[in-house]
């Protein structure tokens, strides 16, 4: 896979030990997505910032899933946070749910799963709960890491201006396996050509499939008379 993009992320280098020019990559808006900005996150979806509280926060690259947990661990006096750790939980695949080029988010699980949440007695049972809830697409998407957003004064609305983060610099990069993210992507864009490739071959007549596979219709099949 070919990656383009003036910028480096943790991963790209193996783009140079599996070369692959039939899949390209155009990363080219993306951005660096900072411990800070991590933070920010934190700060909006925690509510008076206690030292403990804890946020879930989802990758998926195509059909695997990383899932993390933001613990808040010390705050000044104002009560505004400070610092922060990050654990991965789990990462997995599922090819049940829709694949996404890459998405980051801050979840929250939706309201039976929520109120099980609530009543886990354990970290174990807690982590089991919100990938369950995960697997079943019962989440929401409560704040997102994976975009930039400018307000756009002539269309009266948020318009999207990055939206590949780089995890170089967030302290997520050290918790994933760079092999499994890059292959993540491959994946992803092997089978967006597949699906393609598929979707234009649907509802085609007789004589458009002889067309696709470089014959003529008119001389290629001509009618052979018998002696």
């Amino acid at each position: 896979m070919r990656i383009l993009d003036k910028h480096y992320d943790f991963y790209d280098y193996l783009q140079n030990i599996y070369p692959d020019k039939t899949i390209t990559f155009d990363r080219t808006k993306s951005f660096v997505l900072t411990k800070d900005m991590i933070k920010k996150c934190l700060e909006h979806t925690t509510y008076n910032h206690k030292i403990g509280q804890t946020s879930y926060i989802l990758l998926q690259v195509c059909n695997r899933f990383w899932l993390f947990e933001a613990e808040i661990t010390d705050i000044d006096q104002y009560s505004c946070i400070t610092n922060f750790s990050l654990t991965l939980i789990s990462n997995w695949v599922n090819y049940n749910l829709e694949r996404k080029l890459f998405e980051l988010n801050s979840i929250q699980l939706d309201n039976e799963d929520f109120s099980a949440l609530w009543k886990a007695n354990t970290k174990e049972r807690e982590h089991k709960i919100v990938i369950d809830a995960i697997n079943r697409n019962c989440y929401k998407k409560k704040y997102n890491l994976d975009k930039i957003r400018k307000w756009d004064n002539d269309q009266q609305a948020w318009s999207v201006i990055n939206n590949i983060p780089l995890l170089k610099a967030s302290g997520l990069a050290e918790l994933i396996n760079p092999l499994d993210i890059y292959l993540a992507l491959e994946e992803y864009f092997s089978l967006e050509r597949t699906a393609s490739e598929r979707r234009e071959s649907i509802g085609l007549t007789n004589d458009e499939k002889i067309t696709n596979h470089g014959f003529d219709v008119k001389v290629s099949f001509r009618n052979i008379k018998k002696k």
